[in-house]
């Protein structure tokens, strides 16, 4: 091949490279949405009102909403990725907003999932991109996975921590591609059923929980003992299966818990409705109809906030999120009076009592 063939051959290459980059990018966004701040705030680079001031928000400006962080909105606004304090957004600009507050701007998102692999210790979560004790928010440990948002900086990527439910700066060397679809770290899509995964690698696999009664365990080993419990799994959780080291058990990321653990591959199968089909008959009257597909519903509490759960049931321990009136979920299953959903708003799956959804 002459020398104008390759040059013409490799630019193909880029563009296609570029143009599956550029695919990414808006599909995992979608699940996002622009939302309205309500009042002046204060825009912080950690969520607690001790973290450093970079900026402000002014009423009316439309911001990029990311994800919900305990009582703080994680947002991108005015190319700049930060905190405000949560309950200020609206999905309505508000009748006052002066008509010159700045527009929202899309962030660069790559979509990809990396996992964390240190020597020792631990690799910090931080809120800016410096090496100081001062602005570490959190501990990654070798195995947690992140999702890739943004690598302006040439060594400290912003990345969304599932395993904490917060995003921050991370040093870049110590993460390692995974090759596990994006959704399964913090932006998944509502269209997870196995069919959609039937192609992927095994590393790749969606597939669903499924036991007679009781749970099936996240474990941090390839064992059955108690003490090595991080997590429950109920019929019809799903996982995305990383690796399958052992002829029992496999390495799993389950988006509902926001952790990678082991799980007994036996008590596994690959479709949704099989999952839960031997409770389907103590489901209430709703869940009759429904199927792996999602139907939106949106929050409304009358005070206070939804608590996101692990499990169907009421316990304070259970809990892994907030949502609040106005919310956006995905609901997939109704069972004893609770909703299994994919809450946007913070990336997660979980359980909701389905009497605060509509």
């Amino acid at each position: 091949m002459n020398t104008a063939g390759k040059a013409r051959r490799a630019a193909g290459v880029l563009f296609a490279a570029i143009l599956l980059v550029l695919c990414m990018s808006l599909t995992a966004w979608a699940d996002y949405e622009y939302k309205y701040c309500v009042t002046d705030m204060n825009f912080r680079s950690a969520p607690s009102l001790s973290g450093p001031i970079i900026g402000s928000v002014p009423k009316g400006a439309k911001v990029y909403f990311l994800h919900a962080v305990s009582d703080w909105d994680y947002i991108f606004y005015n190319s700049t990725y930060g905190y405000i304090h949560g309950g200020n957004l609206s999905y309505s600009a508000p009748a006052s907003a002066p008509a010159s507050a700045p527009a929202a701007s899309s962030p660069t998102y790559s979509g990809a999932v990396y996992t964390v692999k240190v020597p020792s210790g631990y690799l910090a979560l931080r809120s800016a991109p410096a090496y100081s004790s001062a602005n570490e928010i959190g501990k990654l440990w070798t195995g947690d996975v992140v999702s890739l948002i943004n690598t302006d900086n040439p060594k400290y990527w912003i990345v969304y921590a599932p395993s904490l439910g917060m995003s921050g700066y991370v040093n870049k060397d110590y993460l390692y591609y995974t090759e596990v679809s994006t959704s399964s770290a913090a932006v998944p899509s509502s269209s997870s059923s196995s069919s959609s995964s039937s192609s992927s690698s095994s590393s790749s696999e969606v597939w669903y929980s499924k036991v007679s009664s009781g749970y099936l365990a996240l474990r941090t080993a390839m064992a059955y003992d108690y003490s090595n419990e991080i997590g429950k799994l109920y019929n019809g959780t799903e996982v995305k299966v990383i690796s399958k080291p052992g002829t029992d058990y496999w390495y799993v990321y389950v988006p509902s818990l926001g952790l990678n653990g082991y799980v007994n591959k036996n008590y596994l199968v690959k479709s949704y409705s099989s999952a839960v089909s031997s409770s389907s008959s103590s489901s209430s009257s709703s869940s009759s109809s429904s199927s792996s597909s999602s139907a939106t519903k949106t929050v409304s509490v009358a005070s206070g906030y939804l608590a996101l759960r692990t499990a169907p049931a009421y316990d304070y321990t259970n809990e892994i999120g907030k949502l609040w009136t106005g919310n956006k979920v995905q609901v997939y299953s109704y069972s004893g009076g609770y909703a299994y959903v994919y809450a946007p708003s913070l990336g997660l799956y979980g359980y909701v009592n389905a009497s605060y959804i509509y």
